[in-house]
């Protein structure tokens, strides 16, 4: 008789790659269709082992998750309005999930907990009030990023941010790019209708770069 062992990991690993569809409350119907194709695929006595070993997975993830409390309470509904959770406790492991995030027109002030957010490889906040960038200069697996219509003046913070191909920051205070210098992978950037007054010889570090918008500005020397 074939030994079921391998086929009860393999299924198992599949359940684990989708662990995060578990701890973001997804329709009780994915679940149930997965553990119908299991019990399908082994038969019912490996259904129950598989259904076990991807319980004790999933606590094991919980026992070490840690509870987010975030500083701004906009950013904080914005953040329930992605994950579909109204109330409730929100995990690290939860915000660990989320690649793409998109906030537009929404007073946050605040991005602290943004450092959570590990995976988060496109982000957009814009319209917003947001000054400090400290946050955001964690994420280095970040490749685009749109924070135009804000009130950013340092841009000190993004130097790690080493994985950014395209960068959009309109519309701020923004006195001095040099920071970005560092960018080496950025091909777009949009730094229009901010207050900079002069781009040095550093910008030609940015060898990948082909789209650069500097307009309305008050630069005076290039």
């Amino acid at each position: 008789m074939t030994n079921p062992k391998p086929k009860i990991q393999q299924i198992s690993e599949m359940f684990k790659r989708v662990g995060g569809y578990f701890r973001s409350y997804l329709p009780f119907t994915i679940t149930l269709v997965l553990l119908i194709i299991t019990a399908s695929v082994l038969g019912v006595k490996q259904y129950h082992e598989v259904k076990a070993e991807i319980a004790v997975q999933i606590s094991a993830e919980y026992e070490d998750a840690q509870a987010v409390e975030f500083v701004d309470p906009v950013f904080e509904q914005e953040i329930r309005k992605v994950l579909d959770r109204p109330t409730g406790t929100i995990y690290d492991t939860d915000l660990a999930t989320i690649g793409t995030l998109t906030i537009q027109n929404a007073p946050i002030r605040r991005v602290d907990e943004l450092v959570y957010f590990t995976g988060l490889r496109n982000l957009e906040i814009s319209s917003a009030k947001i000054e400090d960038l400290t946050p955001i200069g964690t994420l280095d697996r970040l490749q685009t990023l749109n924070l135009s219509s804000n009130i950013i003046m340092d841009l000190t913070p993004l130097a790690g941010c080493t994985d950014l191909r395209e960068l959009t920051l309109t519309s701020n205070n923004i006195m001095d790019i040099s920071p970005l210098y560092g960018l080496t992978h950025l091909t777009k950037l949009n730094v229009s209708r901010n207050t900079i007054g002069s781009i040095d010889e550093g910008i030609r570090n940015l060898e990948n770069l082909t789209y650069l918008d500097l307009a309305s500005n008050r630069i005076s020397e290039m």
